[in-house]
């Protein structure tokens, strides 16, 4: 499932149609998820330019760090309790 991204180079983030049509109820945390990832972008200037392999696979374990703090407000998605 292409669930969401976020363009480096114009800053567009695109939520995928198949998250949009079949999982709406996940896409907030998509768009946050792509909004942490420019807040942190913007803040190494990184925006305006691709980012080599390492960048990318810096900024996902961040995202995922960042989530998994209990301050953060994200809860495990549970799809039995829908």
């Amino acid at each position: 499932m292409a669930g969401a991204e976020i363009n480096t180079v114009n800053g567009k983030i695109n939520i995928g149609k198949e998250v949009v049509e079949n999982y709406p109820h996940l896409a907030d945390g998509y768009l946050v998820e792509e909004l942490r990832h420019f807040q942190v972008l913007h803040q190494k200037k990184f925006l305006g330019r691709a980012l080599t392999a390492a960048e990318e696979t810096a900024l996902e374990n961040d995202i995922v760090q960042f989530m998994a703090r209990p301050e953060s407000g994200f809860k495990v998605f549970d799809p039995k309790k829908k």
